[in-house]
């Protein structure tokens, strides 16, 4: 891979990232839990499942997840480049 598709793929991530923070953070409404609300974000090429396990464990204890799905599983300019 080269510099430039690292950088972009990590601006692009970040400014997901950044952009579904306040949208979760206002989706919970009024919240009467003390427990903090755990923001899960997947990964390049994968997707909210896979963090499956880790919701169900943290769950079980009480918290609140969110896992968002990014959609971003491939960049437009890359698309059919090997």
């Amino acid at each position: 891979m080269n510099v430039y598709f690292k950088l972009s793929s990590l601006v692009v991530t970040i400014a997901l990232f950044m952009l579904a923070i306040p949208l979760i953070a206002f989706a919970g409404g009024n919240q009467s839990s003390d427990q903090p609300t755990i923001v899960l974000v997947h990964g390049a090429w994968a997707g909210p499942s896979s963090w499956d396990g880790v919701v169900r464990r943290l769950n079980d204890a009480g918290f609140r997840t969110v896992t968002p799905a990014l959609g971003l599983t491939s960049l437009p300019w890359r698309r059919g480049h090997r």
